[in-house]
């Protein structure tokens, strides 16, 4: 060790190797010093290692110096490295543990393992603070290179733009610990997407969908979708304590998803119930004549059946919608809705598209837009707005009429 200019003791202790006999050299760095408080006559020392650099061991120093009245941590003096935008993302997605739902977490982790780290990983996020040229180069390299999911093709531009979002997230929060100034993503341009037309059923569709699914297991479920705009998870989680027959309402208050739980051996999935998408999602819908008819039949067979296997009748904590009392996996759900369509010849649609189904036949039966994106459980109207605005011009012609005949009644 050598004595430093600045008063204490500071290099690579030495120590003797017990099996070899060998007197080898730390690979970190020492300071030793005298304490502050030490009186005359007094040698002893103090010893603070681990310094990976001797300019931590000064940083360090030249601190503890300055503080005689306190122990000085190491990480007080030594500045951390600067974080890849890989490195930081690892340490946001173990923070989300809590915060969360499984299902978003998996989304989250699949977005930085696939797309994120393999194109800006080795990045440091100061460079990509001074480079968001960078971003809109992953952006195009996200679009033009094959899937990383064992699927054919390439990627949508939504899903681009999902990933992008992702990233959004993760450098919001790098901004907000301080580690950049300004999130770079707000001087990229998103990737255009084209907006598809939404497919909703219309009156006479709607019947028809109705009279097919009545002599099949989904039925009521598909009534119920129509009536009351559930998501899928909304509605295979409903159980018949949030159904109010006697009033004719229905209260969402969970979600059913499926969870991929991956194990040292291989991937399997799971079902289990979450909180509602929004805060808004937690709400009671007024349900129409013809899902309140299906419900009372399919609770009058539901309960011969659970009578009829031992099972006893049906509580309040029972599902509504069911495979012998287990619920629905969803995506079986949602394949067996399109198969019994398909049979019956009906307009093909996604099994979503029943909730755009009953947002639109609302607008265009009069109702207003805050009521239909209550219903909905929107985060807010705005969102409802943008979502079915196709509904506009037939509302607007609606409205130039009732404007027509306002204006004729004043002829004399």
């Amino acid at each position: 060790m050598k004595r430093h200019r600045l008063g204490a003791w500071i290099g690579k202790e030495k120590y003797k190797d017990k099996k070899t006999g060998e007197v080898r050299e730390n690979s970190t760095w020492t300071v030793k010093f005298a304490p502050f408080d030490a009186e005359a006559g007094d040698y002893r020392c103090k010893r603070e290692r681990g310094f990976q650099t001797e300019d931590d061991a000064i940083a360090w120093w030249v601190l503890q110096k300055s503080n005689r009245h306190r122990p000085v941590r190491k990480d007080e003096a030594i500045k951390a490295a600067p974080l890849t935008l890989g490195q930081f993302a690892d340490r946001w997605l173990k923070s989300l543990s809590n915060t969360v739902t499984v299902g978003a977490l998996a989304t989250y982790e699949k977005h930085v393992r696939c797309w994120i780290k393999p194109t800006l990983g080795e990045v440091l996020l100061c460079d990509l603070e001074q480079d968001p040229q960078m971003i809109e180069q992953a952006q195009t390299a996200w679009l033009t290179r094959p899937r990383r999911d064992n699927r054919e093709g390439n990627v949508t531009p939504r899903y681009v733009r999902s990933v992008r979002n992702t990233l959004t997230t993760i450098l919001n929060r790098a901004k907000r610990l301080r580690l950049i100034n300004v999130n770079p993503t707000e001087f990229v341009d998103h990737v255009r997407i084209e907006r598809s037309e939404m497919r909703s059923l219309g009156p006479a569709a709607v019947q028809a969908y109705l009279k097919a699914f009545d002599g099949t297991g989904l039925g009521c479920a598909v009534a119920v979708a129509i009536g009351s705009g559930c998501r899928r998870g909304e509605l295979l989680a409903l159980r018949w304590c949030d159904i109010d027959l006697d009033n004719g309402t229905l209260r969402v208050a969970r979600s059913l998803e499926r969870v991929t739980v991956a194990t040292s051996k291989r991937k399997r999935y799971i079902l289990r119930f979450k909180e509602p998408k929004t805060r808004q999602s937690r709400r009671t819908i007024a349900l129409p004549g013809f899902a309140l008819d299906r419900l009372r039949r399919h609770r009058l067979d539901q309960a011969e059946r659970f009578m009829a296997s031992g099972s006893g009748r049906p509580e309040g904590a029972t599902l509504v919608f069911e495979r012998d009392g287990l619920p629905f996996n969803p995506n079986t759900f949602g394949t067996t809705f399109s198969r019994i369509a398909k049979e019956a010849k009906l307009p093909r649609i996604r099994l979503h598209d029943l909730r755009h189904s009953f947002a639109s036949l609302l607008l265009e039966g009069g109702a207003d837009l805050k009521t239909v994106s209550a219903a909905l459980g929107h985060s807010t109207i705005s969102v409802t707005a943008d979502v079915y605005a196709h509904v506009s011009p037939a509302m607007l012609r609606g409205a130039a009429e009732l404007l027509n005949s306002v204006v004729e009644s004043g002829k004399g």
